[in-house]
């Protein structure tokens, strides 16, 4: 996965553990994007946990995210999501994948900077539209 001209080298990051904001890393992008995948790389190389925030909501609810807005509504999800988002601020060296819309909601991108490093993975919007179309998973 290519990373702009803005992204930070992976020394930069390992120089930054000792800093408690960058011991928290959110990776931001539309669904697709690559930020599981790049975010379980990333973990292994500064030697970091791993969270996927859209795991740990089907996780905690027993169900597809797809499942629960059927039933329970996006305003519903959007709710337990910034929760979910809220307990990641007591973590230490996690990388945290956040799902499409987390920073869209609520004030979430400011909570976002104020206790981490974001960083949006940008793709091609062709690029992903052949990702999503791949994926065997129906997300809202």
């Amino acid at each position: 996965m290519k990373m702009s001209k803005t992204a930070i080298q992976n020394n930069d990051l390992k120089d930054m553990n000792a800093s408690d904001k960058f011991s928290r890393i959110y990776l931001l992008g539309y669904m697709g994007s690559g930020k599981s995948t790049l975010g379980k790389r990333l973990a292994n190389l500064l030697d970091y946990n791993f969270m996927d925030t859209d795991q740990v909501f089907e996780q905690n609810f027993q169900t597809s995210i797809n499942d629960f807005f059927q039933h329970s509504g996006e305003t519903v999800f959007r709710q337990y999501e910034k929760q979910i988002l809220h307990k990641t601020f007591n973590l230490q060296n996690t990388i945290i994948s956040l799902g499409g819309g987390t920073p869209c909601y609520f004030d979430n991108m400011e909570q976002i900077s104020k206790n981490g490093l974001s960083i949006y993975l940008q793709m091609p919007p062709k690029a992903i539209q052949k990702r999503l179309l791949k994926t065997k998973r129906h997300r809202p």
